[in-house]
């Protein structure tokens, strides 16, 4: 599965399904594997462009969470919210 894969690497997913974590697989192997995972979680779907304006706009947000313990956390236009965190 590729979220061992990133988690494994230590590096960070960035994705656009939100409801990943409540699907038993994936969330088993979120946890599983520690994966740094940024979800942008926004009331509607947005275009490509949007999705990159989003992510540049928190980049900053972004890359200092790395520095943290690996979390799953959202990415709204209100800013960056660790959603969980996990047990080292």
């Amino acid at each position: 599965m590729w979220l061992r894969y990133v988690g494994e690497r230590d590096w960070c997913a960035i994705l656009r399904d939100k409801r990943i974590r409540y699907r038993s697989p994936q969330q088993t192997a979120l946890q599983e594997y520690k994966v740094r995972a940024v979800v942008i979680a926004t009331s509607r779907n947005l275009s490509v462009g949007e999705n990159a304006t989003l992510l540049l706009d928190f980049w900053d947000q972004i890359e200092e969470s790395l520095d943290g313990p690996p979390s799953y956390m959202h990415l709204t236009r209100a800013g960056l919210r660790t959603m969980l965190e996990y047990e080292l």
